[in-house]
This record gives structure tokens, C-alpha cells and sequence, in this order.
């Protein structure tokens, strides 16, 4: 599935050089972290996330998910 997901943004991300795609990243971040309200709603969004790489400070809706509902107890995923 997560190759399905790289392939489906890859051509996405097609018409566009390497410096927009940079530039990308951090307006992507913001908009993540803008729009998640809760860690319930975290997990939806982020319900096929590869968490071995988007994981804590490197994860706008997980960092945002946290300072609402505090941080994570136990041995819950992100």
C-alpha cells in the first residue's frame, strides 16, 4: 500500500522541479498541523502513515495532536 501511496504522489509531484518541491514540504507541514483537531482525528489522517518515518517532531499532525490531547500514555501508536 505504501508504495501504491509513493508511486500516486510521485506523479503528483511530477511537473514540478526540485526547489518546488522543497518549498512544498513546509506549506504541506503547516497545513497538516492546521487542520488536525484532535489525536483522534490524527489517526485518521495519518491511517496508512509510514510512523518509521513521520514521527515525533518530524510529524506536524502528531506534534499538533499532542499539544491538544497531551502526549501519548503507554504503547499507543502515534
Amino acid at each position: 500500500l505504501q508504495d501504491a501511496q509513493r508511486h500516486a504522489v510521485a506523479t503528483l509531484l511530477g511537473p514540478l522541479d526540485l526547489a518546488e518541491r522543497a518549498a512544498l514540504v513546509p506549506l504541506l507541514r503547516k497545513v497538516l498541523y492546521g487542520a488536525t483537531t484532535s489525536r483522534a482525528h490524527a489517526r485518521t489522517t495519518c491511517r496508512f502513515c509510514d510512523h518509521g518515518a513521520c514521527r515525533g517532531a518530524n510529524c506536524p499532525t502528531g506534534s499538533r495532536a499532542t499539544e491538544i490531547d497531551g502526549p501519548l500514555q503507554g504503547d499507543r501508536l502515534p
